[in-house]
């Protein structure tokens, strides 16, 4: 199974930039068995962040879509983003997916990810759309 690796980075309308680094199937028709892995770090690629959150999340056959986290931070802003996005992601484009955050962490990470979560989330989903995963 091949897989192509996209990179993309936005910015908040209150300044903070985001790096996204996908990692999807190299065929839209491949086994639905085959995750997605997601990359999302709080500022550019050129400034290294502490892996903060980790978590995997899967379609159930019922057509709910569970979750666990495998590396979990004391920050709730930064765990519930990555959780939610994770379970979004599944739920949308049918495949099981690794989301992994990268924040300097502290206060006002958590604050500043509280009042952006919203935007993240549209920006991956809608670049991961795009890319056919």
């Amino acid at each position: 199974m091949s897989c192509r690796t996209f990179q993309h980075q936005f910015s908040s309308p209150l300044g903070a930039t985001f790096s996204l680094l996908a990692t999807v199937p190299a065929e839209s028709h491949a086994d639905r068995a085959t995750p997605i892995s997601l990359v999302i770090s709080a500022g550019p690629p050129s400034q290294p962040q502490p892996l903060t959150a980790y978590v995997y999340a899967i379609a159930a056959r019922d057509g709910r879509v569970l979750s666990t986290v495998l590396l979990d931070t004391p920050d709730d802003a930064i765990r519930e983003t990555a959780t939610r996005l994770c379970k979004l992601c599944t739920s949308k484009l049918h495949r099981p997916c690794y989301l992994s955050f990268a924040s300097a962490g502290g206060a006002a990470a958590g604050a500043s990810l509280d009042t952006e979560a919203l935007l993240i989330c549209k920006q991956t989903l809608g670049f991961v759309a795009d890319l056919g995963a």
